[in-house]
């Protein structure tokens, strides 16, 4: 099936109202076609990332600022790289070059500055600091990390709906497919394993949306 988008961007995709209008990569599509768009990124993203999660979310009652807020989420994100390079990549000796969506505003780009510092200078893995723009076709890989950040917030959103309790959700393809690689016994599938696995489940949901 061939698509025809442009670029990818959950906000745009997932929003019903953004998909009517004609300037909009996803207009007139069927559901079938923006499912298997969605999963096919989703595959094409979970054979080489590792998503790390980044969500921080106050205690009931805590009074915090928006900065205040986003500058703890960014200290998350790089405490869970600390712990994916420890278990998944713990050889790894490279340099790791970050790079974020140019965009935002003054006060979030210095806070990336300052916790990205504060980590580098703990971890000489930790390399440069860039802002780019995730529509180059050179930085599209950002563009898989909007897709991973949506199912990572999913995941959160699950939680604070428990209260905080990690209740083991239905597993979805989605899930499974971006994830990959935080599971061992996924990563250690073969490409010829993988691929088999990966059509089987597709078959079976494709089976299951049908009824």
């Amino acid at each position: 099936m061939i698509f025809c988008a442009p670029f990818f961007h959950f906000r745009e995709f997932a929003s019903k109202e953004l998909c009517t209008k004609l300037d909009s990569p996803y207009f007139g599509w069927s559901e079938s076609k923006r499912d298997k768009f969605l999963l096919d990124l989703a595959e094409l993203a979970g054979e080489e990332s590792i998503p790390i999660g980044g969500n921080y979310a106050p205690q009931v009652g805590e009074k915090q600022s928006p900065e205040e807020r986003w500058e703890k989420s960014l200290i998350k994100l790089f405490e869970d790289l600390n712990h994916v390079l420890s278990v998944i990549w713990p050889n790894y000796m490279g340099k790791i070059l970050f790079v974020f969506d140019k965009g935002g505003s003054r006060e979030k780009v210095m806070a990336i500055h300052k916790i990205h510092g504060e980590f580098s200078a703990k971890d000489g893995r930790y390399g440069g600091l860039t802002f780019e723009d995730d529509k180059d076709p050179m930085h599209l890989p950002l563009q898989a990390a909007d897709l991973c950040s949506y199912v990572e917030r999913q995941f959160v959103e699950k939680l604070q709906e428990k209260d905080g309790a990690l209740v083991p959700p239905d597993t979805r393809m989605l899930d499974m497919l971006i994830l990959r690689n935080r599971h061992e016994k996924l990563r250690k599938l073969s490409t010829t394993q993988w691929k088999l696995f990966v059509e089987t489940i597709r078959h079976h949901r494709k089976g299951q949306l049908a009824e």
